[in-house]
């Protein structure tokens, strides 16, 4: 991570200083590619991991109220819907 944020602000200052022949346009143009990329599955692992934890509070509900079968079934989906977007993701 120290990494990203070190890059991030040479980045910064390199755009300051345009006619630097130090820093390639190609790389930082496939550095910013590759943070966008990592900013957007960050941002999709976090929506995920909400919606799980709102999941398992329901869940949590159903357990207590008794409906255990209803309960389990909502488990079951919530385990494939995981499954289902890493899937997704690896075609």
């Amino acid at each position: 991570m120290l990494d990203i944020i070190l890059y991030a602000l040479i980045w910064k200052l390199h755009g300051k200083s345009s006619n630097s022949a130090h820093f390639h346009s190609m790389y930082w143009n496939r550095f910013n590619e590759l943070d966008e990329r990592r900013r957007a599955l960050i941002h999709e692992r976090d929506e995920l991991n909400a919606t799980r934890n709102r999941e398992s509070q329901g869940i949590g509900t159903l357990m207590k109220a008794g409906k255990k079968d209803e309960a389990e079934s909502r488990r079951a989906a919530v385990r494939n819907s995981g499954t289902e977007s890493l899937r997704s993701k690896q075609s």
